[in-house]
């Protein structure tokens, strides 16, 4: 009896270990009894009236009033010089600045603008606004001229911080003058007249009122696509994700005996919602707060050092950049455990642990102003490059919550069914852009006085009418395990040959080569070229620029990636594009430069010919420009009409006009003779076309006889060519007409009674026909799908009813000339 209760248990727990480790029970189940616990804590302060950041900072000050609070590392003097604030001296200079700003007339209920680089000043004066019921603005200090003026402007700030560093910027800018706002410098003669004010704590009459809809500040977004928007944050959730994800996370905070808790070194602009948030927990936790004045990849280990740091923060590229410095015997000598932050990229998360020694990385997702968030605590290889992870449990809580859907990557819309209006859900392992479901518009915070622009985050009757959904503009993807990974930021993926290129994928394959520091990947316009042709902006480590190896770069990128999303241009820089917080790449720039060689600054520029890059100057352009020459075809494997050096490409080889068509028909067919499996392709292309041409009322007798080797195609039933060579416009086609492709295609064997054999056409440009996609006809290409989307099966996304452009018009009979392009089916 006792055997075999002891042979059943050790079955339950073998079989209880089997079912966690495939469906992440515990993950799930660990993750469910945080946000419960965090719930509770910040319902039992409410009821006790203590959701408030400043009676929180002052009561941690009381308690640990002689551990330290701040750490700072002033760079601007040689050596740099070190500041520390215990908690009691940091309080006291929060009074006095609180004392400050009330001298100065800031009012409770009123906005500080903060245009200032990291320092203890900025901690302990947002703390000091706090206290007087009031707020700053986060304004990016990267920002100048109009940019600069339209946050202070939204932000209706009548006082204006500025460091002494940015003083010149601001100095100069009239505008601020004429919108009234007083500016002061953070120097020494300022810091001296706060030194003598008191230190006495501001009354509580101003904080009595705190809760969860208190402002702590008015944080902006990139502006990537104009000018920053503002959000406002509030308390809101901060208590409770105090009890659960930074509790979840590891985070050790100060005791009063036995333990001096976590040193949390930050670098990121806390103007910024991540460090930003991170430095206001470390007030409220409590944790010693490490200070680095901006990210330099030179200083950084040395002040993680210094400040004898355990815990760091990352944004976007810094870890590439820390990668990128020369191998030392120090780089393991630091105190570092983990590293808190987003957009740790694929290509760098491993190399980065190994290298630097640091066990924990938490990487979460998230958006200044979205109410979404994942946070994956990464310590082994299963969740390295995850942005988040969902075991069973959660995928059955948030299967209709959290939502992929496709999107058109030219016009960024929600690509809906034609036959119900909604939007086309996704295959979580394909992905498509992130929609995240909303109880009420209230359930988004929005855009600070612009409701315009938080009307076009807002998705309604997405999958039935009246429901809700908040769009991230992110596309993301999730294995069938629950791995989440990030694809592409909504308007970088672009349109080349019929396909969408994934600009995150691409600088991941590209950024993993020796010698490739960092890799900016966009799509440019070439004249006479649809779609946009990808660039990869290098930048290449110092020892590696001279000889680095462009024909091993392509192999690479040919291994890993699809033949259409292989770069056709590179541009070699000497330093990374990065937006104004300095941290993250900017497309947007780079876009706008193209590859036009007047407009790059001097920098070198190759383009793909046939199994090499090769220089690309100013007469290359010209070429381009002219339509002398076009682009290497990846996806056919030979020129796209590729200008041959010899020859000058196909249309100064042969001509326009007829007998230049049928001189280049005849190459054609000479290339069928010496190869079957592309001439049953190109026939193939050139029947569709012809096919195309009848639907839209070409007359068979309009069209030039081709040589003596071109087969006919065979006619869809329905389709008969006029008899009468009279002149006249096309007809119309009927809608039997637009259908008989499909017809054909089904029905092949019944149609073959129905043969009629016409001579074929081709009096217009031949490259068209050329440059079709011969795998299949689009009226069964389902629409490509964003990001890195390669992997989609066909027939997952129903597609679009095929609509034919009507022609103009025309006076007479004969065909159109041979300089205008046929259009496309869209």
């Amino acid at each position: 009896m006792v055997q075999n209760a002891g042979t059943t248990i050790a079955s339950a727990l073998g079989l209880s270990a089997y079912l966690n480790a495939k469906y992440h029970i515990g993950k799930d189940l660990s993750h469910l009894y945080y946000a419960r616990r965090g719930t509770k804590y910040q319902d039992r302060l409410r009821r006790q009236g203590k959701i408030n950041i400043w009676q929180t900072f002052t009561e941690n000050a009381i308690k640990f009033a002689e551990h330290d609070c701040i750490w700072y590392s002033d760079p601007s003097t040689s050596p740099p010089t070190v500041r520390t604030y215990t908690w009691k001296q940091a309080h006291e200079y929060a009074c006095r600045l609180a004392q400050w700003f009330l001298k100065a007339g800031v009012r409770p209920g009123e906005c500080v603008g903060f245009y200032l680089q990291n320092s203890p000043e900025l901690v302990l004066a947002w703390m000091g606004l706090l206290a007087i019921g009031c707020w700053p603005a986060m304004i990016n200090y990267g920002l100048v001229g109009d940019a600069l003026v339209h946050c202070a402007k939204i932000a209706e700030c009548r006082l204006l911080l500025v460091d002494e560093d940015l003083q010149d910027r601001v100095v100069s800018n009239d505008d601020l003058l004429v919108m009234g706002i007083t500016t002061r410098v953070i120097d020494g003669p300022w810091r001296d007249e706060v030194a003598q004010l008191s230190a006495a704590m501001p009354s509580k009459e101003y904080t009595k009122d705190a809760n969860e809809q208190t402002k702590l500040a008015l944080r902006y977004t990139s502006g990537t696509t104009g000018f920053p928007k503002g959000v406002m944050a509030t308390t809101g959730k901060y208590y409770s994700r105090l009890a659960s994800q930074f509790t979840q996370m590891g985070i050790r905070p100060l005791k009063e005996r036995g333990n001096a808790g976590d040193r949390w070194y930050i670098c990121m602009p806390m103007v910024h919602s991540t460090a930003g948030s991170a430095s206001l927990i470390c007030m409220i936790m409590p944790t010693t707060l490490c200070i680095g004045k901006k990210f330099s990849a030179s200083r950084f280990w040395d002040e993680v050092r210094e400040s004898r740091s355990t815990m760091g923060t990352y944004v976007g590229e810094i870890a590439r950049y820390l990668l990128a410095l020369p191998p030392s015997p120090l780089d393991r000598q630091h105190h570092l455990r983990m590293m808190y932050g987003n957009g740790m990229r694929p290509d760098v998360w491993g190399r980065f642990q190994d290298r630097f020694g640091i066990k924990r990385i938490v990487e979460f997702y998230g958006s200044t102003e979205g109410g979404l968030s994942h946070l994956t605590i990464q310590e082994g290889e299963y969740l390295r490059n995850a942005v988040g992870h969902d075991g069973l449990i959660r995928r059955w809580q948030l299967h209709d919550q959290v939502v992929p859907v496709l999107v058109d990557a030219e016009s960024n819309d929600i690509v809906r069914d034609p036959a119900t209006g909604f939007a086309v859900k996704m295959p979580y392992e394909v992905g498509g852009e992130l929609l995240f479901r909303l109880e009420s518009e209230a359930s988004f915070v929005g855009y600070w006085k612009n409701p315009e622009a938080t009307e076009k985050k807002f998705a309604r009757d997405v999958f039935k009418r009246g429901d809700l959904f908040y769009r991230t503009g992110d596309s993301l993807k999730r294995t069938p395990d629950g791995r989440w990974s990030f694809l592409d930021r909504l308007g970088d993926t672009f349109r080349w040959k019929g396909e969408n290129v994934s600009t995150a994928e691409v600088s991941e394959c590209l950024g993993r080569f020796a010698g490739v520091v960092d890799a900016n990947v966009y799509g440019v316009q070439v004249p006479n070229h649809d779609g946009r042709a990808g660039c990869a902006a290098l930048l290449l480590a110092s020892d590696a620029a001279e000889q680095f190896d462009f024909d091993g770069l392509l192999r690479h990128a040919r291994k890993n990636l699809p033949a259409y999303a292989v770069p056709l241009f590179l541009r070699i820089v000497s330093q990374a594009a990065l937006n104004s917080s300095g941290l993250k790449q900017d497309k947007v720039r780079p876009r706008l430069d193209g590859v036009d060689p007047s407009n790059v600054g001097g920098d070198r520029l190759y383009v793909l010919r046939g199994d090499r890059y090769a220089p690309f100057n100013l007469t290359d352009w010209e070429d381009l420009a002219q339509a002398r020459a076009r682009l290497f075809d990846q996806k056919r494997g030979r020129g796209d009409g590729e200008e041959d050096r010899r020859g000058g490409g196909d249309k100064r080889r042969f001509g326009q006009g007829p007998e230049g068509h049928r001189k280049a028909l005849a190459r054609i067919d000479a290339e069928i003779e010496a190869d079957r499996v592309g001439a049953e392709r190109l026939k193939r292309a050139c029947h569709d076309k012809v096919l195309e041409l009848l639907r839209r009322g070409w007359r068979a007798d309009q069209l030039p006889t081709p040589p003596q080797s071109w087969t006919p195609p065979t006619l869809p039933q329905g389709i008969h060519p006029p008899q009468s060579s009279a002149p006249g416009p096309p007809q119309q086609p009927t809608q039997r007409q637009v259908n008989a492709p499909s017809q054909h295609m089904a029905n092949r064997s019944q149609q073959q009674q129905h043969q009629q054999q016409v001579s074929l056409p081709l009096q217009h440009d031949i490259k068209p026909v050329l440059n079709r996609r011969l795998s299949m006809t689009e009226s069964q290409n389902p629409r490509s799908l964003p990001g890195s989307y390669q992997q989609q099966v066909r027939g997952q996304v129903p597609s679009p009813t095929p609509r034919i452009k009507q022609e103009p018009q025309s006076p007479v009979s004969s065909p159109r000339s041979p300089s205008k392009r046929e259009p496309e089916r869209e």
